[in-house]
């Protein structure tokens, strides 16, 4: 037996690995497992239900397997806040379920049915419109009497039910494209009480709903004067179209995957917002990087540790705070620019020295991608943020 490589691919551009590659030793002897963990980042404005898709490369010795999973981005509900706010939630019957802190399947939080009395029922529910054809996966847990029930429906057609001591076990089921319903609920006749009386559910795995949505793609930071390669993403689309307010050219602006050239004015702006719109009949859903371009003011090598920028909180409301250093004490310029390019807001900050904070009220401005430009004698960096 020899070490094992591991070597991990994303298949959509919004997924992105911190570390893609590892070795996993001491060697894996016949019948044993080890396991490799790849830490993922996830872009912030990826829809929930998107499809996560991995290619795994494994190597050892003149053993090669390649092996492709698909996962879905953000339908997992475990509980993980301690609350019901992760998705839209229902409670009918005769006591809602509630967070239970003593009996997880792996974290913190499950939950269980509430508190009945014979010929009683306690049911939580979600309605979705699912995208297409799909699953719900789910683990249970009972414990009750052979004649008290937790049972399981989708669009009011029973589908399991258990009762006695039943610990935690996986159940998966056929989804149809359309509205549905889901629906748990433990139900009691009219006598006899056993165990703890209820039911528990926990790591639910709900269908992807029925979303439109476009990616142009993570940000571009320090970049060169030279095509920019984009490598964008949208779902169930007609054409799509690649935008943006700069005066360079793109190589095919009607596919997902072309380069763009910026111009000489592009890179002197110091950064550029990229729009990739997807078109579905009458339906278009847009998204937007920007490239911030190296320039010539390397503030890192001027001023080590200097010329980091933070903008707060982001996704914002009504205020948000840019906080930047100025070690010379250099007249400092904030804009405020919409996804066009547009200065919708503009600041002095003056010419204090150090740590450089300022509030910008944000209740005129409508819901949408913004951008914050901060410029001084040694700092020229432009952060995206998000108003809801």
């Amino acid at each position: 037996a020899t070490e094992a490589n591991v070597i991990s691919k994303s298949l959509v551009p919004y997924l992105i690995y911190t570390e893609h590659q590892q070795t996993v030793t001491p060697a894996i002897k016949a019948g044993e497992a080890e396991e490799a963990d790849f830490p993922v980042k996830v872009h912030e404005d990826v829809v929930p239900g998107a499809n996560a898709g991995f290619v795994f490369e494994v190597q050892s010795g003149t053993y090669e397997l390649d092996q492709a999973y698909f996962s879905k981005v953000g339908m997992m509900e475990n509980w993980s806040e301690g609350n019901f706010d992760n998705f839209d939630w229902n409670f009918q019957g005769n006591a809602d379920w509630i967070i239970d802190n003593n009996y997880a399947l792996d974290g913190e939080f499950s939950v269980r049915s509430g508190d009945i009395d014979h010929n009683q029922n306690s049911e939580l529910f979600i309605e979705m419109q699912t995208a297409k054809s799909d699953s719900i996966s789910f683990y249970r847990k009972v414990s009750s009497e052979a004649y008290d029930f937790l049972e399981f429906y989708i669009n009011d057609i029973k589908k399991d039910r258990w009762s006695g001591e039943k610990d935690w076990k996986k159940f998966t089921y056929p989804v149809e494209q359309g509205s549905n319903t889901f629906r748990w609920v433990y139900r009691k006749d009219f006598m006899v009480s056993e165990g703890q009386d209820c039911g528990w559910i926990d790591r639910i795995e709900l269908p992807s709903p029925e979303k439109f949505w476009a990616f142009a793609g993570f940000d571009i930071n320090n970049y060169q004067h030279k095509p920019i390669q984009l490598n964008g993403y949208a779902s169930d689309y007609d054409e799509v179209f690649w935008t943006t307010e700069g005066s360079g050219s793109f190589q095919q602006p009607g596919t997902l995957q072309t380069t763009y050239t910026p111009s000489d004015q592009d890179f002197a702006a110091g950064y550029l917002p990229i729009t990739l719109t997807a078109y579905h009949g009458e339906k278009q859903a847009s998204h937007t990087l920007v490239v911030s371009f190296d320039n010539g003011l390397s503030v890192d090598e001027k001023f080590p540790g200097k010329g980091d920028v933070l903008v707060f909180p982001n996704p914002a409301t009504t205020k948000i705070t840019v906080s930047f250093l100025n070690p010379l004490a250099s007249p400092a310029h904030i804009k405020l620019l919409n996804a066009s390019g547009q200065k919708m807001q503009s600041f002095k900050a003056g010419n204090a020295k150090g740590r450089v904070e300022k509030s910008i009220m944000l209740e005129d401005l409508l819901p949408g991608i913004y951008f914050i430009k901060i410029e001084t004698s040694h700092l020229k960096q432009t952060k995206k943020i998000m108003i809801h």
